[in-house]
């Protein structure tokens, strides 16, 4: 040995700071975690974990149970310290041995309450917080006064209806307080957590579970009766119009998974019907059956036509899985991946976008294909953006576009896919990387177009046929401006002297196209003369002095 060893001079402290530094929201991934790696250690076809709700004290509190080896006293004591493992491997790419307390104990200081049973016999422990500082709780035994840290628990746990025939471990979190439902609330509101959090949990992290792992949620854990096994993304079966596929491609893996809209509720995927959480379309790195860097719901919908998912995201899921050997590792608290090695860069999916758009399979390619082309944009207007962009110096993106133009156009008129794309109060927002411009045609300046417009040719005809004209005229008009003005920014890039990558940034991004589909007055006089002309006036509609709106004359 030519080194002295480092030592702790202040081993409360560095505890302490390791516990409440640790992302509390890990808490549900490092116990599941633990539980899955003693269970793939029991026989085959008894290879279990168990979330449910016990109570303790009349109060139900979560726990966590598994099959596999149990744990001696002795074991039980040694497991309890800080980076410390019963038979597991320690290594930076597999097992910290301190994930689990380190996560669960900053929102468990009133105890951690864990049994083990082997052969026969049950012991526990209590980890928790007092006087400030983190430990097993001293408690006295059931015979005798002298406090001890690790209890003998057996003629409890065979009174309580235990099986003790089989080894386990279990561990039960009892939160802040003596009277908190660690089940629905496990953080004590901070944060609170939504009813069906645990499988929404399970759902956004485990791309799959261990060989013959069979993971259960008891009754009360999700919104049906009874246990039920939770199925994670990567091993559901896929039947009806569902489609998954596993594309291979620079050293990774892409699957490709389309969970087709709910006939009664197209808001959810068809899934959400039989499994244990509403499944929305997400985006993630998978490693060793992790997913890391999940984007669900509305972040995932705002990124999708990067990763060459322009319509319906929230029915497809992208998932970039990276080899087991692959020079990889997770952080301290297993939120994302690093590279190996000195320089410890996170990978983030981004970094595969161009990758997964150019491994998108046929059938993933025609159904965007064919929902481009059911979005009316005039032709026209294509043709007018390559004219426009010819002018000013800017080149045809080939095969992404029509007629040239620089970009393809696509039109939002369902609120929830524009609340989706994060176009709530924005007029439209360009992809680059796709070039794509994805306008909001319920922007508030296109209502109040096509409302002047209803409220000018009300008696024109058919209220219905009136508004439905109106609401195309303004569309178009708008989608004109906005498209306009993106090819004069992007033909900026033509003056790399004068105009950097920030400067384009900033006069294409959502908010500078939305500042030009605010300055809407001078396009009055023209949509209502198109008006006149589609709804067949037989004198032109004239302007007022001052060039306010003239009542239309009469058909």
């Amino acid at each position: 040995m030519k080194v002295t060893s480092l030592k702790v001079d202040d081993e409360a402290f560095l505890i302490t700071s390791l516990i409440d530094r640790c992302p509390r929201v890990m808490m549900l991934r490092e116990l599941v975690q633990n539980g899955l790696d003693a269970a793939m250690l029991a026989p085959e076809g008894q290879r279990v974990v168990r979330l449910s709700g016990v109570l303790v004290d009349g109060v139900r509190k979560l726990a966590i149970w598994n099959t596999g080896p149990g744990m001696t006293g002795e074991e039980l004591y040694r497991m309890c310290d800080i980076a410390a493992s019963i038979r597991k491997q320690k290594a930076l790419d597999q097992n910290f041995g301190m994930g689990a307390k380190v996560a669960a104990l900053a929102s468990n200081a009133l105890g951690m309450r864990y049994r083990s049973c082997q052969g026969g016999k049950v012991h526990e422990v209590l980890l928790g917080q007092r006087e400030g500082v983190y430990g097993r709780v001293l408690r006295p035994p059931l015979k005798g006064k002298r406090l001890v840290d690790v209890l003998d628990v057996t003629t409890q746990a065979r009174a309580e209806g235990l099986d003790l025939e089989a080894d386990w471990t279990e561990v039960v979190l009892y939160g802040l307080r003596a009277e908190q439902d660690t089940v629905q609330d496990p953080y004590d509101s901070q944060p609170p957590m939504p009813a069906n959090w645990i499988a929404e949990g399970l759902f956004q992290r485990f791309w799959s579970l261990p060989p013959g792992v069979e993971v259960r949620l008891g009754e009360g854990l999700h919104d049906r009766a009874g246990e039920q096994v939770f199925l994670p993304l990567g091993q559901r079966p896929v039947a009806g119009d569902a489609r998954m596929e596993t594309v291979e491609g620079a050293g990774v893996r892409v699957h490709y998974l389309y969970d087709p809209p709910d006939p009664d509720r197209p808001w959810l995927n068809l899934s959400s019907a039989t499994e244990l959480q509403r499944s929305n379309g997400c985006l993630a790195l998978v490693h060793r059956g992790e997913m890391y860097g999940t984007l669900a719901g509305s972040p995932w919908a705002y990124v999708a036509p990067i990763y060459g998912i322009t319509f319906e995201p929230r029915h497809h899921s992208i998932l970039v899985e990276l080899p087991d050997d692959a020079p990889v590792v997770p952080d301290t608290y297993r939120q994302s991946l690093q590279r190996a090695g000195n320089d410890q860069i996170e990978l983030h999916v981004d970094q595969f976008a161009d990758l997964v758009r150019r491994l998108r399979p046929d059938w993933l390619l025609q159904q965007q294909q064919k929902m481009a082309e059911a979005n009316d944009v005039d032709r026209g207007l294509y043709a007018e953006l390559a004219a426009l962009a010819k002018t000013s110096g800017l080149p045809p993106v080939e095969d992404e576009a029509d007629g040239g133009a620089p970009f393809r156009i696509v039109k939002l008129r369902e609120e929830q896919d524009i609340r989706d794309r994060w176009l709530l109060g924005r007029a439209a927002q360009y992809y680059p990387e796709t070039h794509q411009l994805i306008v909001n045609t319920r922007y508030e300046s296109v209502v109040a177009a096509q409302a002047e417009l209803v409220s000018r040719f009300s008696a024109a005809g058919r209220s219905s046929h009136v508004r439905h004209q109106a609401n195309r005229c303004a569309e178009e008009f708008f989608v004109r401006r906005i498209a306009r003005t993106l090819v004069l920014g992007l033909a900026k890039q033509q003056e790399p002297n004068e105009w950097g990558r920030q400067h384009i940034a900033t006069v294409t991004s959502a908010e500078a196209l939305s500042l030009a589909a605010d300055d809407f007055l001078d396009l009055m006089p023209e949509m209502r003369r198109q008006m006149a002309e589609k709804l067949a006036w037989l004198e032109p509609v004239t302007e007022q002095q001052g060039g306010l709106p003239a009542s239309p004359p009469a058909p």
